[in-house]
């Protein structure tokens, strides 16, 4: 048992050893640079739309998916088409 522990105990003092002796450079010689003209673009959610047309020629329809703005928009825009306003 005590054979294990001291190798336990080698084994650690061997892993510590590299990070104790060595100083830790600021500078490595990497620079980050940001360039403003560049912007990550978050592909925006397309809309699902479900169109039904009952027997009495009524329309109705689900929006789905998106932001709430484009729901909203898109819902106008069906009721100016379909003459529903």
């Amino acid at each position: 048992m005590t054979k294990a522990i001291l190798i336990i105990l080698f084994a650690c003092a061997l892993l510590a050893a590299p990070a104790l002796g060595e100083e830790t450079k600021k500078d490595d010689g990497f620079k980050f640079k940001t360039n403003p003209r560049i912007k990550q673009v978050r592909p925006g959610m397309h809309l699902k739309i479900e169109l039904k047309r009952h027997k009495d020629g009524d329309y109705s329809w689900e929006i789905s998916g998106g932001s709430v703005e484009e729901v909203i928009k898109a819902d106008e825009e069906l009721k100016k088409k379909l003459g529903m306003k």
